[in-house]
């Protein structure tokens, strides 16, 4: 006569005493009697943010000297959560700033000229990166 040793004779008959309709048992609880597995939801799906497109309403456009000026980025697709930056150009004039959260140029500029800027966005969730030229003239 073969033996099974206990542990395995006691797995053995957790394993086949569950029909069909009761639950998994994980093990035997001295308290209640069973403990089952617990149940896990999927998680949602992850929807891929589409592709990520800049421009700048304006871009091209003339401000006066020494009156204020806003330039704003409009965005399509990505993740809406994005950082701005200078890929390349030329010095900002006086008196206007560069936002790298919101992509906005704005100030009172104090000196005239033809200024263009390649401004690089990333979409920080998705890993897209885009670039779009802006160039606007201070007269």
């Amino acid at each position: 006569m073969r033996r099974i040793p206990l542990t395995a004779a006691i797995a053995m008959l957790l394993a086949t005493s569950a029909s069909a309709d009761e639950p998994r048992i994980l093990w035997r609880s001295a308290t209640t009697g069973t403990i089952t597995a617990p149940v896990t939801a999927e998680p949602p799906p992850v929807v891929a943010p589409g592709p990520l497109s800049i421009s700048y309403d304006g871009n091209g456009r003339t401000f006066p000297r020494g009156t204020s000026m806003s330039l704003a980025p409009t965005i399509d697709g990505g993740s809406e959560q994005y950082e701005f930056a200078f890929a390349n150009g030329n010095t900002l004039p006086a008196g206007v700033v560069f936002n790298s959260a919101t992509g906005v140029f704005s100030g009172q500029p104090l000196t005239t000229g033809d200024f263009t800027f390649n401004i690089l966005v990333h979409d920080t969730q998705s890993g897209q990166y885009v670039t779009s030229v802006v160039r606007f003239f201070i007269a």
